[in-house]
C-alpha cells in the first residue's frame, strides 16, 4: 500500500494554524493586579478627611461650613489661631461682601465678624488670601471670643466657623500663626502603584490602565507617560501603548496645594513573538544625578525557539524533499533552520547611534546631560526591541528674590518672595534654624528686635540643591542691644589679675561700666567708658563687671554682666579605677575615673610613657602581661599642676575548651535529645546556657532532653580563677513533620462555572511546598498557587509541605468540579388558555429563575418566579377575552447568566 503525503497547502494550513494558537496564547497578558484601592480624590478628602488637617475644600457654592473647631487649636492661649480663606478665582474684592462667622456661641444665634478691621489680604501664590485673627476678637462687652468658644467645649458643645462670599470659595483653614504652626512642614503625600490591567479584546489589547492611589487624603494626582509633561490625571490613567517598554510616573497634590515625590513605574507592553525584556536599571530614578547607567535585560523567544525550529522543520520535510529542495521557499526554509539565530543573542542602541551586540547588565558611563534612550533588541526579530528613557539632570536650580523687606525697619512682619529657574521643592530657615519646607511668599510675624537672616534653597526632581541664597535686615523699635563681643582672659577661672572687655552696641550709642558693684539709679555719667574696658591688679577670688549702653535718645539697653575667677591654689585629684572590677586582671585595657574641683586640663602617662592629654573616663588598652603604672596630672588655668597614680598586675592565660564527640551529629534532626561532650585545658568554672535561658554549672557530658521544634544554641563558657575566659557555641535545628493547611480556595462553591482556581496554604514549619493537579506528578509550588483554562468535569488539587530535612509531609487535597456549558431555553409553549388565563412553560439546561413579559401590542406586564429549576411554568391571568397576546420568556442563572426567548403570540378564548 502507497501512502500518500499531504500537499503543501495543507501543510501550511497546519502550520499556520498551530502558530496562530501558539501567538493566540502569548499576546493573552496576565492580569498583575492587587485588590481595588479606593479613589480619595478632592471629594473624598472634602467630606471625610477635613478636621483630620485642619482644612476643609469647599466643592462648590458660595458658602462653607467649617466642621467642628478642635480644642486643640486653642492650646493655653498663648498662640494667635487664623481663619484662612482661598477663592476659587483668587480675585480680591471689597471686604463688606464677605461674611465671616461662628455658630453655638449665643445657643441658635450666631456671630457676624466685622472683616473690616479684623483682616487683612495677602498675595500667596499670585493669588489673594483671606488672613482673619480670631485671637484677639472680644464681644461688645469685652469678654475674648477664644474663651467663650473654650467654655462652649468645657460644657460638652461645639463651635463651627462659616465664611459666605459673592464668588466660590476654594478652601476655609484654622491655622496657627507661622511661628508655631507651619503650612511646610506638613507630609507630603506619596502615590503608591496598584496595577495595570490591558483591554480584554485583540483590537483594544494595546489600550493599557494604570491603577494607583495616595497614602493619604489628596486634591489630586499628575501623571506622565514616557518623560512626557505631567499633566491632571486620576486612576487609572488610561493609555493607548505600543510594543516595548514604558516608563509611567505620578505624584501627588496635597490638600494645601503643593506637589509630592514622584512615583516611578517601569512596565512592558508585551506583542512580538520574541520578547526582549528590560528588567531593571540603575540608577532607577529619573531625572537622575548620575552620569552613568547599568541596564539589565532578558530575551526569550516566544513561542520558543525549539518550537518554532520544529514547525518549519515541518515544512520543509514535507514540500522540499527531492527535487523540491531548490525551490526559492525551501531555500529561504533551510537557511532558517541552519543558519538562524536561535538563543538569546541581542544588540543594543544608544540614544540613535549604531546597534552593537551585548550582552546583559550593558553599561554607560560619561553620559552628557540631557535625555537619552538605550534600545535593546534580539539579533533574530529586530521587531522586537525594548527601551527605557531617562533624564541626566546634574544642574544645580537657581533661587533668585522677587520680594524682600527693607535692610532697616521697625516692622515685625517681613514678607519675601522667590522664585526658580525650574521646580522644585525650597526649604527656608530663620536665624539659622533648621530648614523647611516653604512656599512662596513666606510671611513672618512677630520678629524680635535685632539682626535677622532669612535663607531659602531649593531642590528639583533630581536631588540637585541649589545655592542658598540669603537676606540680612535689622527690626530696630526699642532700647539698644549691647552685646559682649570679646574677653581677654576668656577663662571663667584665671591666674591674671588684669582684666580686658571688648563691646558694642547695635546703633549709635555711649557705654557706662562699672565692677564689684550695681548701678545706681541716677548719675550714670561718672561710669562712662569706652571699648575696651581694661582693670589692673584684681585681687584673687570673684569679680562682675556690668556693662549698659545709652542710645542718642536716652534709651538704656539691659545691663549686660561678666563674671569670673581669680584662683591661684593648684587642684587636687581624686583617681579611681572603674574597670576591671578587681586586680589582678585578665583584661588588657583598664578604665580610670579621676575629677579635680579646678583643674582645666588633664594629662595621662602609662608607664612612664605620656599619652597626651586626657579626659575622665579614659581607658588604656593593649596591655601585656605584667605589671603597669597609670598616672594622672591636672593643670588649672594658673599652671598650678597636681598628680596621682595607680598600680595593677594583667594575667592573660586563659583556659582552652575542646568540644568532642555530639549526639546527634547532624545540625538539622527531629530528635529532642541532644549529648555533648567536651573538654578544659586547666581547673575553671564551667557553665552552660540553652537557648539564652541563663547560665548553670555543668560538666561533661553535658545531656538535655525534650528540646522544642525550632534552632538552639548551646554556649559552654569556662572562667579561671584570674578572670580569663573561653566559650564556644553549638547550633543545631529540632524539626517535627510538616503539617499543611488549606486556608482558601477561590472559587468556593462548587460545581462552578469559572475555569480558574486560586488555592492558599500555609505551614508553620515547612521549608517549602509541591503541589498536583489531578493527575501527573507533585512538583515544587508556592501559595497561592493558581491555575486557569481548566476544562469542564471533575478536579482534584493535592498539596503537601516538606522539612528541612527534604522529607514530605502528608497530603491534604480538594476536588471540586467545572460546568461552563451556556444557558439554554427550550420548548416554549402555551397551552391551556381560557378567556382570561394561560400556562407558559418551558425548559432550561441549568436551575434558573422565570419571567415572564405579555401584553396586548406592547410587553407591558410581567409574571416573574425567584425559584430556581429547570422546568418552568408560569400562570398569567387577569387577561381579556378573545384578544390576541404576545409574550416573552427570560432566565437568569445562579451565575447571572440570561437568555430571552423570541416573541410569540396567542388569543384568548370568546
Amino acid at each position: 500500500m502507497r501512502i500518500q503525503s499531504p500537499s503543501i497547502c495543507t501543510i501550511r494550513i497546519s502550520v499556520l494554524l498551530l502558530t496562530v494558537a501558539i501567538l493566540a496564547g502569548c499576546l493573552e497578558q496576565p492580569d498583575t493586579s492587587a485588590s481595588d484601592m479606593p479613589d480619595l480624590g478632592v471629594s473624598a478628602a472634602a467630606k471625610v478627611y477635613a478636621t483630620e488637617y485642619d482644612t476643609l475644600v469647599a466643592e462648590d457654592g458660595r458658602q462653607i461650613v467649617f466642621p467642628t473647631i478642635h480644642k486643640s487649636l486653642l492650646k493655653d492661649g498663648t498662640n494667635r489661631l487664623f481663619a484662612v480663606v482661598h477663592f476659587q478665582d483668587g480675585s480680591k474684592f471689597e471686604k463688606e461682601k464677605i461674611k465671616l462667622g461662628l455658630n453655638g456661641i449665643r445657643g441658635r444665634h450666631s456671630l457676624t465678624f466685622d472683616l473690616a478691621s479684623d483682616a487683612e489680604w495677602e498675595l500667596n501664590e499670585s493669588a489673594w488670601v483671606l488672613y482673619v485673627d480670631l485671637t484677639g476678637l472680644k464681644f461688645r462687652g469685652g469678654q475674648s471670643v477664644l474663651s467663650r468658644i473654650a467654655k462652649v467645649q468645657a460644657k460638652g458643645g461645639q463651635v463651627q466657623l462659616w465664611i459666605s462670599a459673592p464668588k466660590k470659595v476654594a478652601r476655609l483653614e484654622l491655622r496657627f500663626s507661622e511661628e508655631t504652626r507651619d503650612r511646610g512642614a506638613e507630609t507630603l503625600p506619596r502615590v503608591i502603584f496598584d496595577r495595570i490591567q490591558y483591554g480584554s479584546s485583540a483590537f483594544f489589547h494595546r489600550v493599557g490602565s494604570l491603577y494607583f492611589h495616595a497614602d493619604r487624603p489628596v486634591r489630586g494626582f499628575e501623571c506622565s507617560l514616557n518623560h512626557s509633561r505631567f499633566r491632571s490625571c486620576q486612576s487609572p490613567a488610561t493609555y493607548w501603548l505600543r510594543p516595548g517598554y514604558h516608563v509611567f510616573r505620578a505624584r501627588a497634590i496635597s490638600l494645601s496645594g503643593r506637589r509630592g515625590p514622584v512615583m516611578v513605574h517601569h512596565f512592558k507592553k508585551h506583542w512580538h513573538s520574541d520578547d526582549v525584556r528590560i528588567t531593571s536599571t540603575n540608577p532607577e530614578e529619573s531625572p537622575t544625578t548620575s552620569n552613568s547607567m547599568e541596564i539589565h535585560f532578558q530575551t526569550r523567544s516566544n513561542p520558543p525557539w525549539f518550537l518554532w525550529e520544529w514547525i518549519l522543520r515541518l515544512a520543509y520535510n514535507a514540500r522540499c524533499r527531492g527535487h523540491h529542495g531548490k525551490l526559492k521557499a525551501c531555500v529561504w526554509l533551510k537557511d532558517q533552520i541552519y543558519g538562524g539565530h536561535w538563543g538569546t543573542h541581542a544588540e543594543c542602541q544608544l540614544d540613535g547611534n549604531g546597534f552593537f551586540a551585548c550582552q546583559s547588565p550593558v553599561r554607560y558611563s560619561n553620559l552628557n546631560e540631557g535625555a537619552h534612550t538605550v534600545v535593546v533588541r534580539s539579533l533574530r526579530d529586530e521587531a522586537s526591541a525594548d527601551e527605557y528613557s531617562w533624564i541626566v539632570d546634574a544642574k544645580k536650580p537657581e533661587i533668585s528674590w522677587t520680594e524682600t523687606p527693607e535692610p532697616q525697619t521697625s516692622e515685625t512682619i517681613a514678607k519675601f518672595g522667590f522664585v526658580s529657574n525650574e521646580e522644585v521643592d525650597f526649604f527656608c530657615s530663620l536665624d539659622g534654624a533648621s530648614p523647611g519646607r516653604c512656599n512662596s511668599p513666606v510671611t513672618l510675624r512677630n520678629l524680635d528686635e535685632g539682626e535677622h537672616r532669612f535663607a531659602v534653597y531649593g531642590v528639583d526632581i533630581a536631588g540637585n540643591r541649589s545655592d542658598t541664597q540669603e537676606y540680612l535686615w535689622r527690626v530696630d523699635n526699642g532700647a539698644p542691644v549691647l552685646t559682649l563681643t570679646q574677653v581677654s582672659p576668656s577663662e571663667a577661672v584665671t591666674s591674671s589679675r588684669r582684666i580686658r572687655l571688648d563691646f558694642e552696641a547695635n546703633e549709635p550709642a555711649t557705654f557706662r561700666c562699672i565692677i564689684d558693684s550695681t548701678f545706681p539709679p541716677t548719675d550714670l555719667e561718672a561710669f562712662t567708658c569706652n571699648s575696651p574696658y581694661v582693670v589692673d591688679e584684681l585681687s584673687e577670688g570673684e569679680h562682675t563687671v556690668r556693662l549698659m549702653a545709652v542710645d542718642l535718645q536716652g534709651n538704656q539697653s539691659e545691663v549686660v554682666e561678666y563674671h569670673w575667677t581669680i584662683d591661684a591654689t593648684a587642684p587636687a585629684i581624686s583617681l579611681s579605677l572603674l574597670s576591671p572590677s578587681f586586680v589582678p586582671t585578665a583584661e588588657t585595657q583598664a578604665q580610670f575615673q579621676f575629677s579635680s574641683s579646678e583643674a582645666l586640663s588633664f594629662s595621662c602617662t602609662l608607664d612612664g610613657a605620656s599619652l597626651g592629654g586626657c579626659s575622665s573616663p579614659f581607658t588604656v588598652s593593649e596591655l601585656g602581661e605584667g605589671s603597669h603604672s597609670f598616672v594622672v596630672r591636672a593643670m588649672d588655668v594658673a599652671g598650678n599642676e597636681g598628680t596621682n597614680s595607680f598600680n595593677w598586675d594583667v594575667d592573660l592565660s586563659a583556659p582552652v575548651i575542646t568540644l568532642g564527640t555530639v549526639i546527634p551529629a547532624e545540625e538539622i534532626t527531629e530528635s529532642h535529645t541532644l549529648e555533648v561532650q567536651f573538654s578544659v585545658s586547666e581547673s575553671a568554672e564551667v557553665l552552660c546556657e540553652l537557648d539564652g535561658g541563663g547560665q548553670v554549672e555543668c560538666a561533661s557530658p553535658y545531656v538535655v532532653n525534650e528540646l522544642a521544634d525550632g534552632e538552639h544554641e548551646l554556649i559552654i563558657s569556662a572562667t579561671d580563677a584570674a578572670g580569663n575566659y573561653d566559650e564556644i557555641t553549638y547550633y543545631w535545628t529540632v524539626t517535627s513533620p510538616v503539617v499543611v493547611t488549606l486556608d482558601s480556595v477561590t472559587p468556593e462553591e462548587s460545581p462552578t462555572i469559572s475555569s480558574d482556581a486560586v488555592f492558599e496554604f500555609s505551614s508553620n514549619n515547612a521549608e517549602s511546598y509541591e503541589c498536583l493537579l489531578d493527575d501527573g506528578a507533585f512538583e515544587e509550588c508556592d501559595s497561592p498557587m493558581a491555575y486557569s483554562g481548566l476544562e469542564n468535569g471533575d478536579h482534584n488539587f493535592q498539596v503537601r509541605g516538606i522539612s528541612a530535612l527534604g522529607e514530605p509531609g502528608e497530603v491534604v487535597s480538594y476536588s471540586w468540579s467545572i460546568d461552563n456549558t451556556p444557558l439554554e431555553a427550550t420548548q416554549v409553549s402555551v397551552s391551556q388558555i381560557t378567556q382570561n388565563t394561560a400556562l407558559i412553560t418551558w425548559t432550561t439546561n441549568v436551575p434558573a429563575d422565570s419571567r415572564v413579559n405579555f401584553g396586548i401590542g406592547t410587553l407591558n406586564r410581567e409574571k416573574y418566579d425567584a425559584e430556581m429549576t429547570t422546568s418552568h411554568v408560569v400562570l398569567i391571568d387577569g387577561l381579556q377575552s378573545n384578544s390576541l397576546y404576545s409574550f416573552q420568556v427570560s432566565c437568569e442563572d445562579f451565575w447571572s447568566r440570561y437568555i430571552q426567548s423570541e416573541l410569540q403570540t396567542f388569543r384568548t378564548l370568546r
